[in-house]
């Protein structure tokens, strides 16, 4: 971009005003490439140079580097950009050689070390530099390198961030085109004058530019560390690496405990190898440091507790020179460890309301270009109250994340509790499902086989996971006593009591007979003895309806038939009247083919699914677990389409869904606390799943898996009593 010069101005204004144009125009540009390649683009105007180039400083380097950052040059109508580090040619220029001695050689790296100008009249005719570098371009590009002008761009604080390299300079007469190298002249003192004027302005625009930068990517990086864990690694290797600290410490305010302290979070010193906290399998047993003292006075005495009771930044020095707080503890820590604390920088953690949650505290900050212990720069301060305010802001909103996150797991647990509490038969089952739907998705994931391309992000276990906890909750709605129908006859209570009287009845009944036939001398041997094989058989058929009461996994054709057989008996009520034994409704209680309840029953007990995916559709679930409905709603339905409430078939649920289905299954199967039956074993569970494969009832691939991968024996390992383990070999359920 070329500015306008303002002719209506004296002559020996113009430059003053030039500048003032500038750095208006430079302020303005907040894309930085297009900011490097405006200040070289001034510089040549304003200098009359054919080509250029912007080197900028790369502290972060192993050895610290001028990096290539942008180069042109007219007559070669070149213009190379090095954004994207791709290969260029123009390799990164070391400020130290391999031994870490300084390397003078190159004009640019010369310049940065020396913080001088360097104007050359014609870089052939100098034995002071390395010059093959620009032999090999000239070589290249059929050109000659006559006058070099290389200026660092030193910032407010005097610190070198980079150099500007200008190449031959033109006559007036020549500025418009390139005619030949006889018009090339050395650049002149008003125009280095220019020049370094010209690369202080760059110098701290690019600074802020790179500090806004730096901003904008810090808040990116911090946001998108979703564990509390690396939030906080992040926030400190992020500190250490904008002030190049040796260590740091993140405190966080604890006020839930009786005295209000700052909490070790973690501890890093690369010099030490000390990794303490945050993601480190190593604890932190440092004790809290307390803000107040035993009086309640504040305690101003710590660098850190002073930081975080006044809200302000703290920058020392030299810790063994300073007066104003106690850093005995840090001379103990250096004495025992052969240490050496010199500076530190404490940074309070505020957020958007001001209030502190913690504290950064950076110490040892050191030289970019030689290594040396240095005190924490003044311009790096605003960044670090800027990553301060970021953190504490980003830490705030991660913690009430996890709190909300807390309080649902928390909400869904209660719920599912409560639905266990409903009946004690079906006791644990909502917490055991998401156990083993859990093990099953670890599972599915882990295959290469069946679901080589299946995997679950975090977000997708935990989304699974509250499916898993919910996935009963529709059974809030159904009647205690069907869910608690721990009996085939139970309703209020267990019906069997009341058949169990008449059988008594009856059975006295006949007794009765056998004592009055036997005293009116009225009954013969033989039919005393019948009647005796009558009571008898009376009491093997009470026996058998109280099994029968009990329910089981199947009731054969045959057993139906024998209640309908004894419900032929007839007893005598209160009133004298003789009626059935089993009236019809009890008949067809016991005669229930599978557990204990009936169809009616049945089908108002497979509504809590209908219930279920009512309630969670209605719950404004976040993105990240919309389909906690879909998962949940599907475990009782069938892969040929004959489950329920839906209907759907296999191509129609999620493969998550899916899961559930087995894990229901297979939990209620193996399920300690059902009263109707023992404990089944993981044969029995297994051949049932086999059936149901075969059936197209569940997922065949799934099974596999499960099977395959030994879902079940981890399963029984953690939740089944032993004796139900019984399987060792697979090979006959595949």
């Amino acid at each position: 971009m070329i500015l306008n010069e303002h002719p209506q101005r004296p002559t020996e204004k113009n430059l003053f005003w030039r500048l003032i144009d500038i750095s208006r125009s430079l302020s303005s540009e907040h894309d930085k490439w297009k900011l490097y390649e405006k200040i070289l683009l001034e510089g040549q105007k304003v200098s009359k140079a054919e080509g250029s180039t912007l080197y900028l400083l790369n502290p972060e380097s192993k050895v610290p580097s001028l990096e290539y950052v942008i180069a042109r040059n007219d007559p070669l109508n070149l213009s190379i950009l090095n954004k994207d580090h791709h290969e260029t040619g123009l390799k990164p220029l070391p400020l130290y050689d391999e031994n870490l001695a300084p390397d003078h050689n190159h004009i640019s790296t010369h310049s940065v070390l020396t913080k001088q100008t360097i104007n050359i009249d014609d870089v052939y005719h100098t034995d002071q530099f390395d010059i093959s570098g620009i032999k090999a371009f000239d070589a290249r590009f059929n050109y000659r390198t006559h006058s070099i002008l290389t200026v660092p761009l030193k910032d407010h604080d005097n610190h070198v961030i980079g150099v500007v390299q200008l190449i031959n300079a033109k006559p007036a007469a020549s500025q418009s085109a390139y005619s030949s190298k006889e018009d090339l002249r050395p650049f002149n003192e008003e125009t280095v004058q220019i020049i370094e004027a010209l690369c202080s302005l760059a110098a701290m625009v690019i600074d802020n530019t790179i500090m806004m930068d730096e901003q904008r990517d810090l808040l990116i990086r911090l946001a998108s560390k979703k564990e509390t864990a690396l939030l906080f690694e992040t926030i400190l290797d992020e500190a250490q690496t904008i002030t190049n600290a040796e260590g740091g410490t993140l405190y966080l305010l604890n006020e839930t405990h009786a005295e209000t302290t700052l909490d070790f979070a973690i501890v890093k010193n690369s010099v030490l190898n000390i990794h303490l906290g945050g993601t480190a399998a190593t604890p932190i047993n440092f004790p809290p440091l307390n803000l107040y003292d035993e009086t309640g006075a504040a305690n101003h005495k710590s660098i850190a507790t002073y930081t975080a009771l006044s809200k302000q930044l703290v920058n020392i020095p030299d810790a063994y020179n300073d007066q104003t707080f106690d850093f005995s503890g840090t001379r103990a820590f250096d004495s025992a460890s052969g240490y050496r604390s010199t500076s530190f920088l404490s940074v309070p953690l505020a957020n958007h309301a001001q209030d502190i949650i913690g504290v950064l505290q950076l110490v040892n900050a050191r030289d970019a270009l030689d290594g040396k212990i240095i005190p924490f720069d003044r311009k790096v301060e605003p960044l670090i109250k800027a990553l301060g305010t970021y953190a504490a802001i980003a830490l705030e909103n991660q913690i009430l994340l996890e709190d909300h996150k807390k309080l649902l797991e928390a909400f869904i647990q209660c719920i599912a509790k409560a639905i266990d509490a409903k009946s004690s038969h079906t006791s644990a089952h909502c917490q055991r499902v998401p156990e083993l739907t859990k093990l099953i998705s670890e599972a599915t994931c882990n295959d290469t086989h069946y679901f080589p391309d299946f995997d679950l992000d975090e977000n997708e276990k935990y989304e699974l996971e509250v499916a898993a906890w919910m996935h009963d909750c529709g059974k809030l709605a159904t009647p205690d006593s069907i869910l608690d129908k721990s009996t085939k006859l139970h309703q209020m209570r267990d019906g069997i009591e009341a058949i169990n009287a008449r059988f008594e009845s009856l059975k006295k009944e006949i007794q009765i007979q056998i004592l009055q036939g036997t005293l009116d001398g009225e009954l013969q041997p033989q039919q005393t003895e019948q009647l005796k094989q009558q009571i008898e058989a009376i009491s093997d058929d009470q026996v058998f309806v109280n099994t029968a009461n009990k329910g089981g996994e199947f009731m054969s054709p045959e057993a139906q038939n024998r209640i309908k057989s004894i419900a032929n008996y007839c007893w005598t009520n209160h009133l004298g009247e003789k009626e059935p034994i089993l009236n019809e409704e009890e008949i067809y209680n016991l005669c229930i083919p599978r557990g204990t309840l009936n169809d009616k029953e049945r089908t108002k007990i497979n509504d809590h699914m209908r219930v279920t995916i009512d309630m969670l559709e209605s719950l404004p679930f976040p993105k990240t677990l919309r389909r906690v409905p879909e998962f949940a709603g599907g475990h009782h339905e069938k892969m040929d389409g004959t489950g329920f409430p839906k209907g759907l078939t296999r191509d129609q649920m999620s493969l998550p869904a899916r899961m559930m289905a087995i894990a229901d299954i297979f939990e209620a199967l193996t399920s300690k606390d059902r009263p109707y039956k023992d404990p089944m074993k993981i044969s029995q569970a297994l051949s049932i799943l086999r059936n149901m494969r075969d059936q197209n009832h569940i997922d065949p691939d799934l099974f596999q898996v499960f099977l395959e991968q030994r879902v079940w024996e981890i399963y029984a390992k953690a939740y089944l009593n032993p004796e139900q383990l019984d399987v060792t070999d697979i090979e006959s359920y595949r």
